[in-house]
């Protein structure tokens, strides 16, 4: 009788030590689980390239400023150091020359419309127009011919600003800019929406201002239309 209940109790002993080390497994198991499932996966931090973009300059020009002996069948070519458009420059070309202009990925080209006249001086310039910046030029034609005459760049430039006058009024104002009257002051920036254009903030600074700025913009020579045409932003009292 006594080793019977000797050996049930050993058993039991035995299931008790059993079952714990069981239990403990399993708890142990379970807690690794949901700290593993508490642990959050380490981000990606992918970096970006913030270079600015390349402003658009010029590379070379032919002819070059100063050439003589070009051909009166010459074209005038600027290329870029990247693509450009007619959204982002503006050119001339004289004396009293009718022309046609173009662009080709990085180029930018002047065609005269007739054949250029022998022993001449030809005067031609080009403007950032998102800057205002501006550039010119001039070469001499082969030859003698009856117009051996040098353009200087003031009248140049008068001729340039008649163009910019009747064509680009926002450019010909921005170009009278920064200016301040007795009731306003403005100024100009580029914007490129919806399309590339010279942009005003006017600063009316009594209540006369808005009148005051509009009769200086006609003083200046442009049109009711030409006027209505510009982007212009008012502010302070009217």
């Amino acid at each position: 009788m006594k080793k019977r209940l000797f050996f049930i109790g050993s058993c039991f002993f035995v299931f008790l030590v059993v079952l714990t080390w069981v239990s403990s497994s399993f708890f142990v198991k379970k807690s690794n689980i949901q700290q593993q499932g508490n642990i959050l996966p380490t981000p990606i931090i992918f970096q970006q390239n913030l270079t600015p973009a390349t402003p658009l300059d010029i590379v070379s020009v032919t002819p070059q400023d100063g050439a003589t002996g070009v051909s009166t069948k010459a074209q005038i070519v600027f290329i870029f150091n990247k693509s450009v458009s007619l959204q982002d420059v503006s050119v001339w070309l004289g004396p009293n020359t009718n022309y046609s202009v173009k662009t080709d990925l990085n180029k930018l080209i002047i065609t005269p419309s007739a054949q250029l006249l022998t022993g001449t001086v030809y005067t031609f310039s080009l403007k950032f127009i998102n800057d205002s910046f501006s550039k010119d030029y001039s070469f001499t034609t082969r030859g003698v011919g009856p117009i051996s005459n040098p353009k200087t760049l003031d009248s140049f430039s008068a001729t340039a600003n008649s163009w910019e006058q009747s064509f680009r009024p926002d450019i010909f104002v921005s170009n009278k800019t920064p200016f301040q009257g007795n009731d306003f002051a403005v100024r100009s920036e580029y914007s490129d929406l919806p399309t590339g254009h010279m942009a005003f903030s006017v600063i009316l600074l009594s209540q006369n201002g808005k009148a005051g700025f509009l009769s200086w913009l006609s003083s200046l020579g442009l049109t009711n239309q030409q006027i209505q045409s510009l982007d212009i932003t008012y502010m302070g009292s009217e």
